[in-house]
């Protein structure tokens, strides 16, 4: 994954999508929240967001 490349990130848990780009992200785990996450990365083609 480039660090120009942006894709969508799907929190298969809680249905949540974020936008992201490049290769370092931030995933925050909350014990008391939102304890795991299990994600989907979908490529947003080339022109796309």
């Amino acid at each position: 994954m480039g660090s120009d490349e942006k894709y969508n990130v799907v929190d298969l848990i809680t249905g949540v999508t974020y936008n992201w780009q490049g290769r370092e992200n931030i995933v925050i785990l909350d014990p008391n929240n939102e304890p795991a996450h299990i994600f989907r990365l979908d490529k947003i083609p080339s022109g796309g967001i």
